[in-house]
């Protein structure tokens, strides 16, 4: 359903198909045409206009059903347009083969007709390749979705031990299938036809320090939907319990490619976890299927309600820069290292992350230099792609911490469709320059709290640096010289 294309497209793809069916129909009857000459051999012209007449017949029948859907009486249909193909394919192979043999023994005269009977059994090994391709792939679907075969068994108990939930499976017409193309990180998922819909379960685990809320999570769904769709609109948000466990139900009509689907969104936040169960339908069908939607709710339930969710990777000491004065107090907080830093921002020397939020410093030696602050902003700003000056700043400030100088300020942007906060404290001082920049996904009342946590762990040192290297963590003396020759030369020095 989501794959489907646009109407431009789809047209498009009208457009060529009728083109290809007007080329076969051509050549069919170019070859009966030829079948009637008295030098031609009969077997051999026929044998070619079959072959191209089946490929207009089968053609014909996948855009048909491609256009209607399935149905009982299109599958009775198809199966039986997949004989007729069959018997086609032997009877212009045999054509071919036995036109060939004549024109062998009687080459005097037959004159034309083994170029038609060559194509033909081209044309036939070709098809009998594809068909073989498909049967290995349909062997290998079949042996893949062996978990899914399992998944459907109805009232099966599917337990996810990690991720402390178990959900019963449906009855028909409910059937699990792999939702990984989709959405990768889907959990579980299942589908129906007539009238066609999906349910989905999303389960993350991001630990009781996060502070992570029920309302937070639907705005950042509502963001990824929103970025999907070519519109969203949310038509209702509110309060649902669903087997004991507090959640909010949010319906949002949205148009993907040519479709309109609803979808109706559970969040819900509980020791740590959060889960998303989700559920959609084409727009037409919404009341027909919101029961039922609703009913696949009742399937979820925590294996565990007072288990507390623990998350590996976070930090069992503070982090002390082992070049610059500075250090991040960390010790068993709800931070973790940010595992695509180097790849993302190279020339931060640090980073840390939770969900959807991340925080990284950007220290550069100056030596001396005597930088403007706007010079400076400018140069730190160059790192992660923001121009300077810009409009998009709010909340500046002048700050000063020890001996270090410089501005604070706000800022937010869309990438990829998703729209992010962000707040950067630019400093220097004692012959360094620091970059502190902490940015999250949630709404604006509610990144605040994100920016005041993030950067009032950074804390600097005095000069020089009389604490302990406790970490020897960041890039080695390479990502050093090229940080500080990117600062000063986007400084204009």
């Amino acid at each position: 359903m989501l794959s489907e294309a646009n109407p431009a497209t789809e047209s498009g793809r009208i457009v060529g198909e009728m083109l290809v069916w007007v080329a076969l129909l051509g050549g069919a009857l170019k070859c009966w045409s030829t079948s009637r000459r008295p030098a031609t051999n009969t077997k051999c012209a026929l044998s070619l206009m079959i072959m191209l007449l089946a490929l207009v017949f089968a053609s014909g029948a996948g855009a048909l059903i491609r256009k209607s859907g399935l149905s009982p009486e299109l599958i009775l249909v198809g199966g039986v347009l997949r004989l007729g193909m069959m018997a086609a394919l032997v009877t212009a192979i045999v054509l071919a083969i036995l036109g060939l043999v004549e024109c062998s023994k009687r080459r005097d005269v037959y004159t034309q007709g083994r170029t038609q009977a060559i194509w033909a059994l081209a044309l036939a090994g070709v098809m009998c390749l594809i068909a073989g391709v498909g049967f290995v792939r349909g062997l290998q679907r079949a042996a893949g979705f062996g978990t899914a075969a399992g998944q459907s068994q109805p009232g099966k108990i599917l337990a996810f031990e990690d991720l402390n939930f178990q959900f019963r499976s449906p009855d028909r017409p409910w059937v699990a299938f792999d939702a990984s193309r989709v959405n990768k990180d889907s959990k579980l998922s299942f589908m129906r036809r007539n009238p066609e819909a999906y349910f989905i379960i999303i389960a993350e685990k991001f630990g009781t320090q996060m502070g992570f809320t029920a309302e937070q999570l639907a705005e950042v769904g509502k963001a990824h939907l929103q970025a999907a769709a070519v519109s969203s609109r949310v038509v209702s948000q509110v309060p649902q319990r669903v087997k004991g466990l507090d959640g909010l139900l949010v319906e949002t009509e949205t148009q993907v490619g040519s479709y309109q689907l609803h979808y109706r969104h559970w969040y819900c936040v509980t020791n740590g976890y959060a889960y998303q169960l989700i559920g959609y339908s084409r727009s037409e069908d919404q009341q027909g299927m919101a029961r039922d939607l609703e009913d696949m709710l009742s399937h979820f339930e925590l294996i565990d309600p007072n288990r507390m969710a623990s998350v590996s990777g976070s930090f069992t000491t503070n982090f002390y820069s082992p070049r610059h004065n500075y250090a991040v107090i960390l010790t068993n907080s709800a931070w973790h290292p940010f595992s695509s830093l180097e790849k993302s921002l190279p020339m931060a020397e640090f980073g840390v992350s939770q969900g959807d939020s991340c925080m990284v410093v950007t220290p550069a030696r100056i030596n001396g230099e005597k930088i403007s602050n706007e010079a400076l902003i400018a140069a730190f700003l160059a790192t992660m792609n923001f121009a300077y000056p810009t409009e998009n700043l709010t909340n500046e400030k002048m700050i000063k911490e020890g001996n270090l100088q410089g501005k604070q300020f706000d800022s937010s942007r869309d990438a990829d469709g998703l729209n992010f906060h962000y707040r950067f404290k630019i400093l220097q001082g004692d012959g360094e320059g620091y970059m502190v920049c902490a940015w999250t996904q949630r709404r604006a009342r509610d990144a605040e709290s994100v920016f005041s946590d993030a950067l009032g762990r950074v804390r600097f040192l005095p000069s020089p640096n009389s604490f302990p290297l406790l970490a020897t963590g960041g890039q080695d003396g390479k990502r050093e010289t090229e940080t500080q020759g990117y600062i000063l030369n986007q400084a204009g020095l």
